[in-house]
């Protein structure tokens, strides 16, 4: 490996013991006076059947003595030992042989660990390689490997064409766990053979190209020194303009769409081939052997570099002041801060692609089982609608996870890795779902059978849009079928079990899209809204409310004009009534919900110093109310936009609905009543909401002061907690806060609609609690009231003053009296965990106050903010367990005592995902109890 304008020389070492350093390697070969030892490498040999042993190379400053009858392609012996006791003698190893060669053959490790090494504080004027000795150096982190293939072209009787050696170099990949580089021509064939080379080509970060000719080169000497030879035909290949050439400048940008590429292009014109005496040497005239033009690809995601360099010492850098390398390695180093989280990434969804094309097939063929077994009862039930809603979602979900666009939602880098992970463990979950049938599927069902024998991930082909509808009647007289695979009940639960799992997939989107989603343009937003995938998987509901919340600003809405008529039915609560409004203008009048928002200008105190002229301080009070007003316009704006379409059912399926639904009641407007010092905000009466029934209407906190716990069982309990906080989160996932949770805040609406699976059991997990004067079991949806100052959680947050005892029982300590933070996701959450700590334990937090305040013998247990957080700990850790399980109370002290998210981006998705996790996962699985 000696270079054709420097005199130093290269050679490699195999089979080196793992107890030779550096200094012991040079001294292997024993050398004259004149020959020196400049630069060696050691690393640990990636061979399985070598792994005690080490991977060594030497430079010397001309060929040793010993070593000049070694020919360039052949491989020679040295006893180690023998050798080794010239220069150490304290090292004791057992005789061995050492492997040696020039020609480099394969892939050689260049580096390991750098500390330790001379060279780190020994330069050399020439004869360093950059990828060996100065980069290990300057990036710890980086392992470097060289590549080598018999390059000789003149009597070697070689007839290896281009994909000849790129077949060889792939294949010496994989042997490296597929870790590392392929060159352009190999990335080309790893795209076209995804089975095969599928999870090497996601390994793939970035690519330093150095002279490159990806549109060919200047071949004119080489194929005169080829004519006769069979290497003339790897030489043709290599021309510019030649059909492979041609073919790898078409297909090779698609290829590395994804990755980081560096293109260093030569300045200098090289010498090129000729023959002089019979020999072929670099001594004619000079000449540019890859243009700009061919060494650059000209794509968006490469960085071109110009190396004051001809073709021959492009890639033999110096680490001098100046010089190219140093540009080379910023960026190398930066991919290698990167490309870490990137590679996980990918490969995750690989992997998820995997599970849910195996899922979705065995999803297809229970469907097409059902469709031909119990045709008649499919029809009748609401399981072939529900079961096809499912399929729908999963098309769409893969078409996403495969979609250029879409799919760099999950490869945001500012997008915490954990989302990815958990989209691919819930595929996985949704997977084991369907495993009943799987054995099955593997006799029966093509589509299951080619991705399970061929490793196929999701695809269009796989994702159709016309299901199956036959299967082999052989199916019929499968003694698998007479079993219990097909009872109702197992139906049901499988179509559970599958909802839970799309369930959580579009929450964890939902987050995914607040981090990642940004429009510059109506246009852009509107055309991503258009996408079936982005339809069919309820990111536009999702994505259509984060964009409202980001344009705030813009919803400020005017004062309806109208009145309000007193009607005679029992209101909701002290500040929720239901009333008749009269639209001015229009005949007709609408039942309403009414919510008032007072406000008090007297709040800005006057001074009491004598003399003072409380004249000056009038305009604070004008100023309060010139904040309040547009507060209250953008709040009413924003409600409205977020309500009525979104909200509606038309069709959609449970979980589709569910998601949609935020819980809120559907902001018609607002009325200003300055005479009364407030804001009448009015809201559709809910659907679920019968004003002509006997329905007793109340907020959870008096249902809490009004019942037993004895009568609230607990599995009821956990399902009121789990639609609770799945609101919450649903409101979060739209970049916003609440802000005012609380039990009183939360209104129980009974829901008289019901979702019926084949044996009409209820197949959507919902609160089933028989209440205080009811004869029978009803479902109650809880509405979240009291937005009083939410607004979106980036925005300024109020911090004036509020000494209300009841509310700050609710608050962060950071929150209560005079903020001293402003407000974010995490306080409300806190607030959440004092809501489940009541449902748990059946007692609102006002109920603790007074009762703890009763038996404390010395002074005040709420005192302060935080004696308020650790008794409402300590309850969670003494009485919840007792009551609610370990589980649940681990959520209430999560809520309540933090999550222990250290860093995370604007928008708290970190927080969103663990809430997620910690809270609402366990939830779910309290709800089978």
């Amino acid at each position: 490996m000696a270079s054709p304008e420097l005199p130093f020389c290269t050679y490699r070492f195999h089979n080196v013991p793992k107890e030779v350093d550096k200094t012991a390697l040079k001294a292997i070969v024993p050398l004259h006076t004149d020959e020196k030892a400049v630069y060696a490498s050691l690393a640990p040999d990636y061979e399985i059947s070598r792994q005690d042993c080490q991977v060594g190379t030497v430079t010397w400053s001309t060929t040793p003595s010993k070593l000049k009858d070694l020919a360039s392609e052949a491989s020679g012996t040295l006893k180690v030992a023998s050798d080794l006791a010239k220069s150490r003698i304290d090292i004791e190893v057992p005789m061995q042989e050492v492997a040696i060669d020039s020609h480099f053959r394969g892939l050689t490790p260049l580096s390991a660990d750098p500390v330790g090494d001379e060279q780190a504080v020994e330069y050399h004027e020439s004869g360093a390689m950059w990828l060996r000795d100065f980069l290990p150096r300057d990036i710890p982190a980086a392992q470097t490997f060289t590549y080598g293939y018999p390059s000789k072209l003149q009597r070697s009787g070689s007839r290896a064409l281009l994909f000849d050696y790129t077949s060889a170099f792939l294949h010496e990949l994989r042997r490296l766990n597929s870790r590392h580089l392929p060159t352009s021509n190999a990335i080309v064939e790893a795209a076209a053979k995804p089975e095969e080379y599928g999870r090497l080509l996601k390994c793939v970060y970035s690519i330093v190209f150095i002279g490159v000719p990806h549109r060919g080169m200047n071949t004119a000497a080489l194929e005169e020194m080829t004519a006769s030879e069979p290497t003339k035909d790897l030489i043709a290949e290599l021309r510019e303009g030649s059909t492979l050439i041609s073919l790898l400048a078409e297909k090779f940008p698609n290829s590395i769409a994804d990755m980081r590429i560096l293109t260093c292009y030569e300045l200098l014109e090289t010498p090129t081939m000729k023959r002089t005496n019979g020999n072929w040497k670099r001594t004619g005239a000079p000449e540019m052997m890859v243009s700009k033009q061919s060494a650059c690809l000209y794509l968006t995601n490469e960085t071109r570099l110009p190396i004051h360099a001809n073709h021959s010492m492009i890639a033999k850098l110096s680490d001098k002041r100046g010089s190219e390398y140093h540009s080379i390695q910023e960026h190398i180093a930066s991919y290698v801060d990167k490309a870490s989280t990137a590679i996980q990434r990918r490969l995750l969804k690989g992997r998820c692609g995997m599970a849910l094309a195996e899922a979705y097939t065995l999803a297809d063929f229970v469907y097409a089982i059902v469709c031909m077994v119990k045709k008649q009862v499919f029809e009748e039930s609401s399981f072939k609608k529900q079961m096809g809603d499912e399929l729908t979602f999963l098309e769409a979900f893969g078409g996403f996870l495969v979609d250029d666009e879409l799919g760099k939602i999950l490869d945001d880098p500012t997008l915490s890795a954990k989302y990815p992970q958990r989209i691919c463990e819930t595929l996985e979950r949704l997977k084991t779902t369907f495993s009943s049938f799987a054995s099955l599927a593997m006799r029966y069902h093509e589509p299951y059978q080619e991705v399970i024998q061929h490793g196929c991930s999701i695809n269009p082909s796989v994702l159709k849009e016309e299901r199956t509808t036959a299967l082999s009647q052989k199916l019929l007289q499968d003694p698998e079928m007479s079993g219990t695979l097909l009872m109702e009940e197992s139906l049901d639960a499988i179509l559970q079990q599958c909802q839970k799992s799309t369930r959580r997939l579009r929450a964890t989107m939902s987050f995914a899209t607040l981090c990642s989603i940004r429009f510059s343009t109506q246009t852009e937003f509107e055309r991503f809204q258009a996408r079936r995938e982005i339809q069919q998987t309820d990111l536009a509901t999702i994505v259509n409310r984060q964009h409202l919340v980001r344009s705030t600003s813009q919803h400020e809405q005017q004062p309806l004009q109208g009145w309000l008529e007193h009607v005679k039915i029992r209101n909701i609560t002290s500040d929720l009534k239901i009333k008749k409004f009269h639209r001015e203008g229009d005949t007709h009048a609408e039942m309403v919900i009414v919510e008032y928002r007072s406000y008090n200008p007297r709040s800005i105190p006057l001074s009491r110093t004598p003399g003072h002229d409380h004249r000056t301080e009038v305009p604070a009070r004008i100023q309060y109310l010139n904040n309040i007003k547009p507060r209250m316009r953008k709040l009413a704006g924003l409600l409205h936009d977020l309500s009525s379409k979104d909200s509606h059912d038309d069709g959609q399926s449970p979980e589709s609905l569910a998601l949609r639904r935020l819980n809120f009641f559907d902001c018609i407007g607002f009325l200003e009543q300055e005479d009364r010092c407030r804001f009448a905000f009015l809201f559709r009466i809910p659907r679920e909401l019968s004003l002509e029934s006997e329905t007793k209407i109340n907020s959870l906190s008096t249902y809490i002061e009004n019942s037993n716990s004895s009568q609230i069982q607990l599995e009821q309990r956990f399902s009121l907690a789990y639609d609770f906080c799945r609101a919450v989160s649903n409101i979060h996932a739209c970049g916003w806060v609440q802000k005012s949770i609380r039990s009183s805040n939360i209104i129980l609406i009974p829901n008289h609609s019901s979702s019926k699976s084949m044996s009409n059991s209820n197949i959507i997990d919902n609160t089933t609690q028989l209440l205080p004067g009811e004869k029978e079991k009803k479902t109650y949806r809880p509405y979240l009231k009291g937005f009083e100052f939410s607004r979106p959680d980036k925005s300024n947050s109020s911090s004036s003053v509020d000494l209300d005892r009841q509310k700050n029982l609710y608050r962060h300590p950071s929150r209560q009296g005079a903020p001293t933070e402003y407000f974010t996701k995490e306080h409300d959450l806190y607030a959440v965990g004092v809501v489940m700590l009541e449902i748990g334990i059946w007692e609102t937090v006002s109920t603790i106050y007074t009762s703890a305040c009763r038996d404390a013998r010395q002074g005040n247990p709420f005192s302060d903010a935080e004696k308020v957080q650790s008794h409402l700990m300590s309850l969670a850790e003494t009485r919840l367990p007792i009551l609610m399980g370990t589980k649940y109370a681990q959520a209430v002290r999560k809520c309540i005592g933090g999550f222990g998210i250290q860093q995370d981006d604007k928008e708290q998705t970190r927080l969103g995902l663990a809430f997620q996790q910690e809270v609402l996962d366990l939830l779910e699985a309290g709800l089978v109890l």
